[in-house]
């Protein structure tokens, strides 16, 4: 008796085209956010938006960053991309102090240590970077 393996090779076919396919979709570029061109458009946006619903206009009174553990958490990154990561964590425990509505956070380094230590000045409204330094 012949086999007819017709069904079998389109099944199997329909099977690695349909793997292909949704390997594809999970793993183009766009998934991981949205296009440059659309980012740059709704940069601009927001930019120009001048009216009562403009982010700006709700949260200008507002404070981003509340906690001195959420300034620790957004300084932290900036510092670890700046100066490194290790020499920042050495310098753990972090001075934080919330001055009108900035947040000025600093390294502690040992009395008689040669170097000096980091200082990062955030705005609490926004998390604006206002000064980064790290003293020799």
């Amino acid at each position: 008796m012949k086999v007819n393996y017709t069904p079998y090779i389109f099944g199997l076919l329909f099977v690695i085209g349909l793997t292909a396919m949704v390997n594809y979709y999970y793993k183009t570029p766009w998934e991981a956010g949205l296009p440059s061109e659309f980012a740059e458009k709704r940069v601009r946006e927001v930019l120009m938006d001048t009216s009562e619903r403009s982010w700006a206009k709700v949260y200008h009174n507002s404070t981003l960053i509340a906690t001195a553990e959420t300034a620790v958490k957004i300084a932290e990154p900036i510092l670890f991309e700046v100066y490194g990561k290790e020499r920042i964590l050495s310098e753990r425990p972090y001075g934080v102090h919330k001055i009108g509505g900035y947040w000025f956070i600093s390294g502690s380094v040992p009395r008689l240590s040669d170097g000096g230590g980091f200082e990062i000045i955030l705005d609490a409204r926004d998390a604006k970077v206002m000064s980064i330094v790290h003293y020799r």
